[in-house]
C-alpha cells in the first residue's frame, strides 16, 4: 500500500490531505531489477485490453505479489519487455510458460547461468524450480485477469498470423499454380510425342509386315 498526498482546496487555504491508496508496484526500466520486467510487461498488456481491472484491489494485489516474487531472483533471471513482433506472444497465457536460452521462450528472459548447464547439470534443475515458483507467481494474477485478457490476446494473436501467414500463403498458391501448368504443359508435350513415337513405330511394323516382297527371278527364266 502506498501513501499519496492529496492537495484539498477549501474556503482561500489549501489543505493537505494524506491518502492511502493501493497501487501496483510497476516496474521502472531503468530503476528496477531486471527480474521484474516481465511484470511491466503484463501490466502494459492489462492497461491496453482491460484497464478497468486495474482499479481491482485483489488484482492490484496479485499483482504486486508476483512483482515480488519476480524480485527475488535478480541475481539469476533476467527479463525483458517484448517487442513488437513478440508482444502477445509471449508472457501472458499460462499454460505456455517456459524459459529457454536466447529470449526463445514464452517467458521474456533467461537464466543468466544458462551456459554453465553443460558444466553443472545440478543448474537446471535449479532453473526448474525457479520457473515453478515465478508460475505459482503469476497463476493467481493470471486467474483475474484471463478471462478479459486471454480471449483478446488469441485474437491478436491470430490476426498477427494472417498478416503474416496469408501472404505466404498465397505466394505458395501462384507458384503451386504456375507449377501445375508447366508441368500440364510438359505432360502435354510428353503425350504428344509418345504419341508421335507410337505412330512411328507402328508404321515400321506395318511395313515389315504388309510391304515386304522378296526378290523375283522369274524374269531370267523366260
Amino acid at each position: 500500500m502506498e501513501s499519496a498526498t492529496v492537495v484539498k482546496k477549501g474556503r482561500g487555504k489549501r489543505e493537505a490531505v494524506k491518502s492511502d491508496k493501493l497501487e501496483c508496484h510497476v516496474p521502472n526500466p531503468r530503476k528496477s531489477p531486471k527480474s521484474t520486467l516481465w511484470a511491466r510487461h503484463v501490466y502494459l498488456i492489462i492497461k491496453e485490453m482491460a484497464p478497468a481491472l486495474l482499479e481491482k484491489e485483489e488484482v492490484i494485489v496479485a499483482f504486486n505479489n508476483f512483482v515480488d516474487c519476480l524480485a527475488k531472483y535478480d541475481h539469476i533471471l533476467e527479463t525483458h519487455i517484448p517487442g513488437k513482433r513478440m508482444k502477445y506472444r509471449q508472457g501472458i497465457i499460462y499454460d505456455t510458460l517456459t524459459i529457454k536460452r536466447y529470449s526463445d521462450g514464452t517467458i521474456p528472459g533467461e537464466f543468466k547461468n544458462a551456459d554453465d548447464i553443460w558444466r553443472h547439470p545440478e543448474i537446471k534443475e535449479e532453473h526448474n524450480r525457479i520457473l515453478e515458483d515465478i508460475k505459482q507467481g503469476y497463476k493467481p494474477l493470471y486467474d483475474l485477469i484471463k478471462r478479459d485478457i486471454v480471449p483478446k490476446v488469441e485474437i491478436e494473436l491470430h490476426t498477427c498470423k494472417m498478416n503474416y501467414s496469408m501472404p505466404l500463403i498465397k505466394k505458395d498458391i501462384e507458384n503451386l499454380q504456375t507449377s501445375l501448368e508447366l508441368e500440364n504443359d510438359r505432360h502435354n508435350r510428353t503425350i504428344k510425342h509418345l504419341q508421335e513415337s507410337l505412330y512411328n513405330k507402328l508404321e515400321d511394323l506395318r511395313v515389315l509386315t504388309e510391304d515386304f516382297k522378296p526378290t523375283s527371278f522369274d524374269d531370267e527364266n523366260q
